[in-house]
């Protein structure tokens, strides 16, 4: 949100600098995200008269123009259409930064003239925003071209001095749940409780002169909780309020009439937006309902769309007036000929005006407010303050305030607080006296109750803070981060156990171990939000998830239950932008109810169209379930598991390919899933590549422990012998058991049992497949005999046979 220094100065009072203002600011929680001196930007720029303007010999748009800057005349080439004699412009000297561009002005010569500055226009110097919005006889009217200044003004004067650009706009990040400082009133309220003195809004006294007699009726339908209107008649336009303009034109808000100039500058001063309509072009009374199917609505310059019932509308007897806490429509909006006005205060549902905002595509400054919600608790008193702003500028004879009642959201209100929390939770304690002394400054009201703090929460908080972490938080910024004492890291280990200390450092060892073996098989490691989409997770197969009581945007409203869908994302989003070929992966926590603790580690890897390339020795081959079970394996060897230990079954994963895909277990404990991603899966995150993906648990691997020295491998000299076996079984047998039953057969003399092909088709009975097998047999001690190989060979059969009910082809 953006406001200026001088706009919150209004309601705070502090002489602090404004680098420490804007630095508590961050330290409180309201993250500045940028701001913009106006006076350092515009400190260089003179005003400048010029003395004369001659065509530039070798161009005819160009002018040659003799300029006094209140010391000297300087000759500067200029392409305005409207550089003329006679006329005070404003100069940028010689090393004078533009602020539109970052350019700096040096000496130079255009088409053969020298130049020694540049004559500016409102676009470059980026005040546009004041142009035709207010009545400055300082500043006239001029946006194609050089900025013009009145002739009044003393040539040589500083431009920030002439037109009191004094200010600073800020820039700072609202979070989803602080509706509360989407204002700059609610910004100082904050503040104030960590430095100077907040200005309270006065309240307001409005003598009523004439009848409202419209009724508002709120639907059942609908979530609305409040609906309040005025009727004003007989305003007047006056003319801009000059503040208003200023502080609006700062923010790049400002609008041609006074009217929206008001409505605009008492939503982003006190953070409660409102809507002003011409009352001669409402017909009857007022409902707030859901729009029909079809129903037809112009919006606020003149585009038509159809509504459906999902999206909440505020109507009148013949059409749609606005869209609720969204936008107002062309066929009610008050224009210059206005003379009677409805002024609309209204507590709209967060929900409903996230879902009509997104049924419409857009994101208005009102909707940015409702869907952090707003405080319902001074829809009277803004009222009156609103009201009191348009009779000051505008005149009129208000009415009385008609108000409807709907279905309103109940919040906690109350919190039994007890201090010992902070400690518990922090580790380090603050006196009760100054919690207390912080909690009055945030607005909360309190009295004892049993040695704990009975906390009245304030109305703009409602919904935000709803237990005694949050209390913790509070006290926690304002007190100040940095006022905590240094503490040595290495005590908070030390409730721990040897055993558990070295278990963590193992643990976060084998995860830095994973990221080098992994980047060395060719894969970038990415970081992506610990949320998800929720409807993005439930397509591959998570139905319940852990929801997000206050989500960063209505697209990150769950905790990740995998990685999966958020690489899948990433894949897409690379996708689109032309890299096809790709190998990424993530090492973070997943987060589901049913897990101990409610979260647990995982690393998960996608592989993205080819894994090589064509060339001229040899064709590109993609991505397969081969490749990410190689992922997989070589992060089991650098956890010191034996490969051999895992069984490997058939996935049964929504996501996941039936057919290329698989489960990896220790014992009856699933440690990984793997396999290419299934075509429908691919549709809905539209991608045309074929995917691979593996996914570990790494808090399901065996404990840790220190990896012993590896044994010198033994290659034997003895010759090894190769054997192939062909068994027809059951279709629905998995392979992999084949294999693991040969090996124990001689785990001394079988070194490598090898599945080379299946076959279903010609031959084979109905149910049955066969899978064809090679052995290879390496001796250690003598050099085997054709009987010793007849041997091995039988007991490989009769296993097979007796084991899965198997003939030997």
């Amino acid at each position: 949100m953006k406001f200026t220094l001088n706009w919150l100065k209004r309601h705070l009072k502090t002489d602090v600098q404004y680098q420490i203002l804007l630095d508590k600011l961050s330290a409180i929680g309201l993250e500045v995200e940028s701001f913009q001196d106006q006076g350092a930007d515009h400190e260089q720029f003179l005003v400048g008269h010029i003395l004369e303007a001659v065509e530039h010999p070798e161009a005819s748009k160009l002018k040659v123009c003799k300029v006094n800057d209140g010391t000297k005349t300087l000759q500067i080439v200029c392409g305005a259409h409207n550089a003329r004699p006679g006329i005070n412009v404003v100069l940028a000297p010689i090393g004078t930064i533009i602020p539109s561009n970052g350019m700096k002005i040096k000496a130079s010569k255009i088409r053969g003239v020298e130049s020694q500055g540049m004559l500016c226009s409102a676009e470059e110097l980026c005040l546009n925003n004041l142009l035709n919005k207010t009545s400055n006889s300082l500043l006239l009217d001029q946006v194609d071209g050089i900025l013009e200044l009145s002739s009044d003004v003393e040539v040589g004067r500083k431009l920030a001095t002439v037109l009191a650009l004094n200010d600073v706009i800020i820039d700072i990040a609202v979070p989803s749940n602080r509706g509360d400082i989407a204002s700059v009133y609610g910004i100082a309220r904050d503040i104030s409780a960590a430095i100077g003195k907040l200005v309270h809004y006065p309240q307001q006294t409005i003598v009523e002169s004439c009848r409202n007699d419209i009724k508002i009726h709120i639907d059942r339908t609908t979530q609305c909780g409040e609906f309040l209107c005025r009727k004003i008649s007989n305003v007047i336009d006056r003319g801009q309020n000059e503040e208003y303009v200023k502080l609006l034109g700062m923010i790049g808000s400002v609008s041609d009439l006074p009217l929206v100039n008001i409505s605009n500058f008492m939503m982003f001063d006190y953070g409660r937006p409102n809507h002003i309509y011409d009352a001669n072009k409402v017909k009857g009374n007022i409902s707030v309902r859901k729009a029909l199917d079809g129903e037809q609505f112009v919006m606020i310059g003149g585009n038509e769309v159809q509504l459906d019932a999902s999206v909440t509308v505020v109507a009148d007897e013949e059409k749609v007036l606005s869209v609720a806490g969204v936008i107002g429509g062309e066929l009610s909006k008050v224009d210059a000929h206005t003379k009677d006005i409805i002024v609309e205060v209204a507590d709209f549902s967060p929900l409903e005006v996230t879902t009509a905002r997104r049924f419409l595509n857009m994101m208005t400054e009102a909707a940015y407010r409702f869907e952090r919600r707003i405080d319902a608790a001074n829809s009277s008193f803004f009222m009156d303050i609103i009201s009191r702003a348009i009779l000051d500028q505008c005149g009129g004879e208000p009415s009385n305030v008609v108000t409807a009642k709907g279905q309103r959201v109940e919040y906690v209100a109350e919190i039994l607080y007890d201090h010992s929390r902070f400690e518990a939770l922090v580790g380090y304690n603050i006196s009760k006296d100054l919690a207390i002394s912080i909690l009055e400054r945030l607005g909360f009201a309190w009295k004892q109750s049993e040695g704990m703090l009975r906390l009245q929460i304030p109305s703009w908080r409602l919904g935000d803070i709803t237990r005694q972490e949050d209390i913790v938080e509070e006290i926690l910024r304002i007190h100040g981060f940095e006022n905590l004492p240094s503490a040595d890291l290495s005590v908070q280990y030390k409730h721990l156990s040897e055993y558990q200390r070295s278990n963590l450092y193992l643990k976060e060892t084998f995860l830095d171990r994973t990221r080098g073996v992994l980047a060395s098989r060719r894969m970038t490691e990415v970081i992506t939000w610990s949320f998800a989409d929720e409807e993005g997770v439930k397509g591959l197969g998570y139905k319940e998830c852990i929801k997000l009581k206050n989500p960063l945007t209505a697209n990150l409203k769950v905790m990740r239950p995998t990685l999966v869908h958020n690489l899948l994302q990433l894949a897409h989003k690379n996708l689109s932008r032309g890299t096809d070929n790709f190998s990424i992966f993530e090492v973070g926590h997943v987060y589901l109810e049913s897990l101990e603790e409610y979260q647990m580690c995982c690393i998960a890897g996608i592989r993205v169209g080819n894994i090589l390339e064509k060339n001229v020795h040899t064709d590109s081959r993609p991505n397969d379930f081969y490749d990410v079970k190689g992922d997989i394996y070589a992060i089991c060897n650098t956890a010191g598991l034996n490969t051999e230990a895992l069984s490997i079954a058939r996935a049964d994963s929504q996501y996941l390919h039936p057919g290329k895909s698989a489960t990896m277990c220790i014992g009856n404990k699933l440690i990984a899933v793997l396999g290419e991603i299934h075509p429908m899966t691919l549709k809905r995150y539209d991608i045309h590549q074929n995917i691979a993906v593996f996914e570990l648990f790494v808090d399901r691997l065996p404990i840790f422990t220190p990896k012993l020295p590896r044994a010198q491998l033994q290659l034997s000299d003895l010759q090894s012998v190769t054997r192939d076996f062909a068994f027809v079984v059951d279709d629905k047998l998995e392979c992999a058991n084949i294999v693991k039953i040969i090996k124990l057969v001689n785990k001394d003399l079988i070194e490598k049992v090898t599945l080379f092909d299946v076959y279903v088709g010609s031959g084979i009975p109905v149910g049955k497949k066969s899978v064809a097998i090679s052995v290879k047999l390496q001796p250690r001690v003598k050099t085997l005999s054709e009987d010793d190989i007849q041997d091995v060979s039988k007991l490989i059969i009769d296993k097979v046979v007796s084991t899965f009910g198997a003939t030997l082809r």
